[in-house]
């Protein structure tokens, strides 16, 4: 009856959904996993993070695993980053394992560190 349209109830285990139609100005700071669909003027530190391909994030983004779909102007520090072939990266990325998908549009200085978040 009540939510029967909704795709899939979250759980407090999936972490935290940021909707299309929202925009944020200021700083993010999660310990669950955060799926951003909606636009972040400002940093983000989180667990792990997954940029959506409708999202922009004009900040930082520190995390353990990052995954853009979307658009990220802003300095990324993370173990894992994967930019998928819709990602479009300006500024620069520090990280000890990077996957980047052909397509992908990037530019950005990279720097493969040893030890990050882990």
């Amino acid at each position: 009856m009540f939510g029967s349209n909704n795709q899939k109830s979250m759980s407090q285990d999936d972490g935290s959904h940021i909707g299309e139609e929202v925009r944020i100005t200021g700083v993010i700071s999660a310990s669950k996993p955060l799926i951003l669909f909606g636009q972040i003027d400002g940093n983000i530190d989180a667990v792990s993070v997954h940029i959506k391909s409708t999202a922009t994030v004009n900040g930082d983004i520190n995390a353990q695993n990052l995954t853009v779909d979307g658009t990220v102007c802003g300095i990324v520090t993370a173990d894992k980053v994967h930019l998928s072939a819709s990602a479009i990266l300006n500024g620069e990325v520090r990280s000890k394992g990077l996957e980047i998908d052909e397509g992908a549009t990037i530019e950005a200085k990279f720097t493969k560190e040893q030890k990050l978040n882990g």
